[in-house]
């Protein structure tokens, strides 16, 4: 191979390695917050709403499609629109997940407000425990990093977090309400997993 490749080759392996210890980390950093924000969810009689901006708004909407796919029935709040009249998707038995990495983002501010005139419970996914968001929800996840893969701005270990701590978090464990995962088959029937699925 040409320096190049080798490079190249080299970036991608330790990129990779970054984020498999960000992941172990992760669960290294688990509390009470955890089964706290597990059970918000699991004793939710409506949908979980995933709210978020920009980068962390894309990670949403796949939470939002994973939890529904599985059983948890879930939309993604895009936080901007909810400002101008998307916050009527919000019944009053929900539970808000709300994303920030500030914790300070203006428009998750304002649904943090309104969920909580409302009553309903807000579970925070934020990179500041300290932050407005964090310290007024009903409890926070912690999803902080030291420093991205890339070494740069590009967020791989924020989101890579983000998504696993909120498919894990409020995805309605075994023996709750709602189907567990292999329940995928019968709410996604156009995949592989079709069959599975008992006929008749």
């Amino acid at each position: 191979m040409s320096a190049d490749s080798d490079r190249i080759l080299a970036t991608a392996v330790r990129v990779l390695k970054s984020e498999a210890e960000a992941v172990d980390d992760l669960a290294r950093r688990l509390d009470a917050s955890f089964p706290r924000a597990v059970e918000i969810a699991a004793s939710c009689t409506g949908k979980i709403a995933v709210a978020g901006m920009g980068k962390s708004g894309i990670i949403c909407k796949k939470i939002a499609a994973t939890l529904s796919s599985t059983g948890s029935p879930a939309i993604f709040l895009h936080a901007a629109e909810a400002m101008h009249g998307d916050l009527g998707l919000l019944g009053l038995h929900d539970v808000v997940l709300a994303l920030s990495k500030s914790g300070e983002t203006e428009e998750i501010l304002q649904i943090l407000n309104v969920a909580k005139r409302l009553g309903l419970p807000v579970i925070a996914m934020s990179g500041n425990p300290a932050s407005t968001l964090a310290r007024h929800a009903d409890v926070n996840l912690d999803v902080s990093v030291p420093e991205e893969a890339c070494r740069g701005p590009c967020p791989d270990h924020k989101h890579n977090r983000n998504s696993r701590h909120g498919r894990r978090a409020c995805d309605r464990p075994h023996g709750k309400e709602g189907v567990p995962c292999g329940g995928l088959r019968f709410r996604a029937p156009g995949g592989r997993h079709r069959e599975e699925a008992p006929q008749g």
